[in-house]
């Protein structure tokens, strides 16, 4: 089996090696659709004022709430000591793009699209007209200031204030600024197009949609000064909340509607889901301010743990998530004195992360067909002799970023549903069943869906109406029925 380092898949758009599981296509520059179905029409661009770090004085921006710290600090895994800003700091509108003002009838012909594209046609109709901004907020790094980018989508028909807020994390699309998903969004022929029609539907059915691009993979701005933090946790919860912060004054200042009270749910799928569990997790910690509601995390890793473990052990598409992971985290938690050269052979240990920077879909892993090509010897054996916990902090890092072993404490009840698919040969199932007895375990309140013969991307498409009825349950004061009761695989509503 040879190892790819790829940024997407879909239900009808596969490319070997590392698999997108939750949009069809987070890359700059898509294959095109197979058709033209729809007649959505983009509005004017209008740009505000582009404003950097430097710009914002943080004593203006009020806070909501102080985020929970103290005085510790919040490094792990050997880094250099650091604290996160106070709230008041981030959260700031930096630059604002008017992209899309679509019809509830254009919405209609996306969802067109969208069935033409998929195959799947969802039960819930497009109700509302929509608006589609581009951002660039302010977020923050390790106790630093950095900006980020992303979409925020709103209905525009009625008052955006009853609607809730549905803050959507996207699975893998790359590891750098080339490969956001705000990016290209313009053009119909880019994969990144089908994402925002898709984020567009969900906003025409009820909802205030925030879609961060994460660290590292910015549409505006100046270039990001590093690698997206891959499956790190703690950066992309806390660019994911200030997201949150920046998107509902971007709809406050539209509408003139105060949106602040409004119940947040939180999905994402593969490492999206991933980031949604620990979204959820940091939380308290970090915008104590907002109330979620409910939580879905379709096909995640969220025992990181356990898959690097078999990635490590066996070669599969897996292996090349590891090695993303672990050329993320270098730079995240350190950079290391040693570089990459604890975990990857030579050339690897110098190119790969070059690579990641380059292209959404590199070819640097192009040949390597079994694990000791790629890693040392040192981290085969002690993967394999069951001390992986001697090599640090590699080990941390991976632990660090497992929901089941993480040192963030769970301080919230938010209900979550898990999905998986049957088949899925990315994100391991029989690893996902274990880590939600796991996290049941330590009281988390977890229900469980499965779709029988899905693959990775499948689990999330063929899902998308559960997902709904899920968070909409929660929204309404539903229990859960299955809390914490295992399921065995069934058809899922959207399988075509």
């Amino acid at each position: 089996m040879a190892l790819r380092i790829v940024a997407r898949t879909s239900v009808h758009i596969a490319w070997g090696g590392l698999l997108l599981g939750s949009l069809a296509a987070c890359q700059s520059a898509g294959d095109g659709s197979r058709g033209r179905a729809n007649n959505l029409t983009q509005a004017d661009t209008v740009a505000g004022d582009p404003m950097t770090a430097g710009d914002l004085d943080v004593g203006d921006e009020a806070a909501a709430a102080d985020t929970d710290l103290g005085d510790a600090s919040r490094a792990t895994c050997g880094m250099a000591q650091y604290q996160w800003l106070p709230s008041s700091a981030v959260g700031a509108v930096l630059e604002d793009q008017t992209i899309y003002q679509w019809s509830e009838l254009q919405v209609k012909a996306a969802q067109s699209y969208i069935y033409y594209e998929t195959g799947i046609m969802y039960s819930r109709a497009p109700a509302h007209d929509v608006e589609l901004h581009r951002i660039r907020y302010q977020t923050q790094d390790r106790g630093a200031l950095i900006d980020a980018t992303g979409m925020v989508l709103f209905p525009t028909d009625a008052g955006p204030a009853s609607f809730p807020v549905l803050l959507f994390l996207h699975g893998t699309c790359g590891f750098a600024d080339v490969c956001a998903p705000s990016r290209n969004i313009e053009d119909d022929g880019s994969g990144n197009y089908f994402n925002a029609v898709l984020a567009g539907l969900f906003a025409s059915w009820g909802y205030v949609v925030v879609m961060p691009d994460y660290l590292g993979m910015k549409s505006l701005g100046a270039p990001s000064p590093e690698l997206h933090p891959y499956l790190v946790g703690e950066p992309t919860a806390i660019a994911s909340w200030d997201a949150v912060r920046a998107g509902l004054k971007v709809v406050e200042g539209v509408t003139g509607q105060v949106t602040q009270g409004q119940p947040v749910l939180v999905w994402g799928a593969s490492q999206g889901g991933h980031a949604a569990a620990f979204t959820v997790r940091y939380a308290p910690h970090y915008a104590p301010e907002y109330t979620i509601a409910g939580s879905v995390w379709s096909v995640p890793p969220t025992n990181l743990m356990a898959h690097t473990t078999l990635a490590l052990t066996t070669i599969r598409k897996a292996s090349a998530n590891t090695v993303g992971f672990m050329a993320a985290a270098e730079q995240w938690y350190g950079p290391l004195t040693t570089g990459l050269s604890p975990v990857f052979k030579p050339p690897f240990d110098t190119t790969v992360q070059p690579a990641l920077l380059a292209s959404c879909s590199p070819d640097v892993l192009d040949g390597v067909s079994a694990l000791d090509q790629l890693f040392t010897d040192g981290l085969l054996s002690a993967v394999a002799s069951y001390s992986f916990d001697t090599l640090q902090p590699w080990y941390c890092m991976a632990e660090q970023n497992s929901l089941p072993t993480t040192d963030i404490p769970r301080q919230n009840d938010v209900p979550s549903l898990m999905i998986l698919g049957e088949l899925d040969d990315l994100v391991d199932p029989g690893v996902e069943r274990e880590s939600f007895a796991i996290l049941c375990g330590q009281g988390e309140r977890l229900e469980m869906l499965e779709c029988t013969g899905a693959g990775h991307g499948e689990a999330f498409f063929w899902s998308i109406d559960q997902a709904f009825d899920f968070m909409e349950a929660r929204l309404s004061g539903t229990p859960l029925s299955t809390l914490c009761v295992a399921q065995a695989a069934a058809a899922c509503q959207n399988q075509p």
